[in-house]
């Protein structure tokens, strides 16, 4: 007989939520998820509908961010920047960098970001994937 672990724990699991798509200088600030439970978040992934390619100038950056329980928090779970040579492949799960601030309390709100430099940069329709362990 297989080894049932009791709720769960430490066994990877997903989220996905659509994120669509953003003109060149909208910016993105969209709740996407609330924990049910303590969480350690493992990794974040975009995923997208079509090519994006970075710029050197006119860029943007998404962080993935822990609202807190009130929808304040500022707390960055993890960030990319997609400059020169940062780009988006269609269909192909791309990280959101090194996870930091992990360990996310039951009731959290996690949100995406999206900020833009200078001109800022369009983005084709998008999904987020978050991977998280019950913790």
């Amino acid at each position: 007989m297989p080894t049932v672990k009791k709720y769960w724990y430490n066994v990877a699991r997903t989220e996905s939520m659509g994120v669509g798509s953003s003109t060149t200088t909208e910016l993105i600030n969209l709740p996407v998820w609330r924990t049910p439970f303590r969480v350690r978040v493992v990794s974040a992934y975009i995923c997208s509908s079509d090519t994006m390619t970075g710029d050197t100038t006119n860029y943007c950056t998404f962080k993935v961010v822990d609202k807190g329980t009130a929808g304040a928090g500022t707390t960055a779970i993890c960030s990319k920047a997609f400059t020169f040579g940062v780009n988006l492949a269609p269909h192909v799960a791309t990280s959101l960098g090194t996870v930091s601030n992990n360990v996310i309390p039951k009731g959290h709100v996690i949100n995406i970001e999206k900020t833009v430099a200078a001109s800022g940069l369009g983005t084709p329709d998008l999904a987020l994937v978050i991977e998280y362990n019950r913790f």
